[in-house]
């Protein structure tokens, strides 16, 4: 909506995230046909993209229901009063929005010690993607924790310039 104002080549963009963020981006992306998900506020704009670009986010709530009982597990907010939605876990993980219909390729970083995130989640993603051969590289930082600086050095931004290079 806002292409011209903001002078955003609307055939160039990418959607990306971390945490929570990259959530957002893969449910953005992955829930965009999706009925469930829709709203006719918009949709006169193209919803199409030319990439997702995930750092550490969530993918499979059922995870988090599976490590209750580990102190180190993040209570998000489909939690309520220690019992778990099931239907809420099912509908906010982007791992059940893949199929084989065509996507976009997908960008993926996750540091190996993640003590918020579990690496899984990240792994799942990149597993489910690959069963149905979508592009997807994965990044895997060693010894890295949730985030930090190690994500955005210059060597990690090679790896995002040149995604969005190969991809527009």
């Amino acid at each position: 909506k806002n292409c011209d104002k903001y002078n955003i080549d609307p055939n160039r963009v990418f959607l990306g995230g971390n945490s929570s963020g990259g959530h957002t981006a893969l449910m953005a992306y992955l829930t965009k046909d999706n009925p469930k998900f829709s709203t006719s506020k918009y949709e006169e704009y193209d919803e199409e993209v030319r990439g997702v670009i995930d750092w550490y986010g969530p993918t499979d709530f059922s995870l988090v229901k599976k490590e209750i009982g580990n102190e180190n597990v993040v209570e998000f907010s489909i939690f309520e009063e220690n019992t778990i939605l099931d239907e809420m876990i099912t509908s906010a993980s982007p791992l059940n929005y893949i199929s084989d219909r065509k996507l976009v390729p997908f960008l993926v970083f996750h540091g190996t010690e993640d003590d918020i995130v579990n690496k899984k989640h990240s792994d799942l993603l990149v597993q489910r993607l690959e069963e149905y051969s979508h592009n997807v590289t994965y990044i895997e930082m060693i010894d890295s924790l949730h985030g930090g600086p190690e994500f955005f050095d210059a060597e990690a931004i090679e790896f995002i310039v040149s995604f969005i290079n190969k991809n527009c």
